[in-house]
């Protein structure tokens, strides 16, 4: 969740608002339960976007601003396996 919010400020230059929101996505159990994967859904979509309807829409600065949170989530992400790992080949190499 962390990488998250760091994402969102980078993205968009603002903390994110946690609303527990949404549907339901069923797929996000299976990729929990059965591939061990924590997962983290980030919403984009604005009140007035009118999501599913049939004038629903999308602003271009908002697509930008999503585009460049993915990218920066997505570094976190990699940033912390790194950190991570590192850290399990660093104490592996400690003597006996």
């Amino acid at each position: 969740m962390q990488a998250a919010v760091t994402a969102y400020q980078r993205g968009f230059g603002a903390t994110p608002a946690f609303l527990r929101s949404g549907g339901s996505i069923p797929v996000v159990n299976t990729l929990q339960t059965l591939l061990k994967v924590p997962t983290v859904l980030m919403g984009f979509a604005l009140p007035d976007d009118r999501n599913h309807a049939p004038n629903e829409r999308f602003h271009l600065d908002q697509f930008y601003g999503e585009i460049a949170t993915c990218i920066a989530f997505l570094a976190a992400l990699g940033k912390d396996a790194r950190l991570a790992h590192d850290h399990r080949l660093s104490l592996s190499r400690r003597p006996g």
